[in-house]
């Protein structure tokens, strides 16, 4: 008999509600709008997402023109500006090749700095972004298993730490030695170790008596003192560096933690993503030493989760599993363990699917089913999770308001998704082989992204910014704008390519 055709595809409507209201807020121009303004100097296009778009030459007139009453744009107008006009399309440096993988790759907070871990080469290099991408450190990996799994930069910049199959993660000062960083041979690796052993006959005995675990995900608190780590023993690990060991450790979910990440800096909130399908919310208020039960519990996944990225508010977080999708969450809006225990995870309806990640694609007929309990506020599809973590993110405050979720994909592709509207407004095609990290600067318009084949690619705004221009200085001269709004468009064009150059 024919095989029946797949469910069609769930209504995506746009986002609703706070999280909405704030990121329109944080990105429109509407201060710049005054009754008084000509009807050709407002008229506007439609941003990706059905956000009103502002003309930039038309914004820079009505500032000269001192409509916002201050002589300046504010910040939601110069959010709007980088959000829409400024975005890193376009491939403008190579930073690195080499013939292995690359794993991971991510910018410190200030973005001065950028690590990548190459697998087969066992290296993780460490580049100055500022100073045109010198090599800042290349440390040979120690202790490495198959490959490095996850870095990280302490927010002081002093510490890099990374791990592998192992339990244990390794840490290397920065800051001293020179370039090259070999273990116990030109500098000191310490490693920090996540193994451990519970007395026995005591109830948690079966899950800290697994040493061979290794560790996927790791993360430095905002303090510079703990570092969290998401383990192949089910478990989520908290280490105090000052004080040289363990200070917390729990049985978090029902398989290997894939994702971890501190909600806020205050350190007082965890979050973690497991291939139990399930993200989880825990409080270390509860408990100094042991978290207890989670806070709450996120439903919505059908396959396990890859990567979980915070907004950073302390109120929403996304989550990027493999059941090929990126999903919104409000932490407010959880399932409680009771919910849990009358089965909130379970769903029904459901038919079952025989497949690995690793090597398999995901069935067709499963890509757009939905978890009877999911509670997630938006999910965003489009992209590919195969073989491997791959990473999602929100794109940087200070220069798009958060207003777009961007993903690396098996396709080689990086995916840029509007938060609002759910949709896919940019797709970065460049590279031969999956881009499992990506990563966007805290500060400026600019993106890295790292590859399996091999290479760290640097996407810029210059063609993006030239282009925009040319058309904004044809749109005036076909309006018959002043003369004068047409030479400014062509000094702040050449302005702004002075600068990128």
């Amino acid at each position: 008999p024919a095989r029946p055709p797949p469910p069609p595809p769930p209504i995506q409507r746009p986002l609703e509600g706070e999280l909405a209201a704030l990121i329109e807020r944080d990105t429109r121009p509407s201060s710049l709008r005054r009754p008084s303004e000509p009807a050709k100097l407002r008229r506007e296009g439609t941003a990706p997402g059905g956000a009103r778009r502002r003309n930039l030459a038309t914004m820079l007139l009505a500032r000269e023109s001192d409509s916002t009453g201050c002589g300046h744009f504010g910040k939601s107008q110069r959010v709007h500006c980088c959000a829409y006009r400024t975005l890193p399309m376009a491939p403008v440096n190579q930073i690195d090749v080499m013939t292995s993988r690359v794993y991971t790759g991510r910018f410190s907070r200030s973005g001065e700095v950028f690590v990548a871990a190459f697998q087969h080469d066992r290296k993780v290099r460490v580049y100055e972004a500022h100073n045109n991408w010198r090599l800042r450190k290349d440390v040979f990996a120690r202790n490495l298993r198959w490959t490095v799994t996850d870095t990280d930069i302490s927010p002081s910049e002093q510490f890099l730490v990374y791990s592998s199959i192992t339990p244990d993660v390794m840490l290397v000062n920065l800051a001293a030695g020179g370039v090259s960083s070999e273990a116990n041979v030109t500098d000191i690796h310490e490693a920090l170790h996540f193994s451990s052993s519970s007395p026995r006959g005591s109830e948690d005995e079966a899950f800290y008596s697994q040493q061979a675990f290794g560790i996927w995900a790791v993360r430095w608190g905002a303090d510079n003192r703990e570092v969290l780590v998401g383990a192949g023993d089910f478990g989520l690990h908290v280490y105090d560096v000052a004080r040289g060991k363990v200070s917390s450790r729990i049985p978090a979910h029902k398989d290997d933690v894939n994702a971890v990440a501190w909600a806020d800096d205050s350190g007082n909130v965890v979050l973690s993503g497991s291939d139990d399908c399930l993200c989880k919310m825990w409080d270390r208020r509860v408990s100094t030493t042991n978290f207890g039960t989670p806070a709450g519990t996120f439903v919505g996944h059908l396959e396990g989760v890859t990567h979980i990225d915070p907004k950073g508010d302390g109120r929403h977080f996304i989550s990027n599993g493999k059941d090929q999708a990126v999903k919104l969450w409000d932490m407010r809006k959880c399932h409680s363990s009771a919910d849990m225990a009358n089965g909130a995870a379970r769903s029904s309806g459901l038919p079952r699917f025989q497949w690995d990640y690793r090597w398999m694609s995901y069935p067709r007929a499963r890509r757009n089913l939905v978890h009877s309990n999911d509670i997630s506020v938006m999910t965003y599809r489009g992209h590919e999770v195969l073989q491997t973590l791959i990473r999602a993110y929100f794109s940087p405050a200070p220069t798009t308001g958060q207003r777009y979720i961007y993903s690396g994909s098996a396709d080689g592709a990086v995916y840029v998704w509007d938060v609002v509207s759910g949709d896919v407004v940019h797709k970065l095609k460049h590279h031969d082989d999956i881009v499992r990290d990506v990563s966007w600067h805290p500060t400026q318009s600019t993106l890295v992204t790292t590859s399996f084949d091999g290479t760290v690619l640097e996407w810029d705004t210059k063609r993006v910014q030239e282009e925009e221009m040319e058309r904004e200085e044809e749109e005036a001269r076909t309006r018959g704008d002043a003369p004068e709004l047409c030479k400014r468009a062509r000094r702040a064009r050449a302005s702004r390519k002075a600068r990128l150059v």
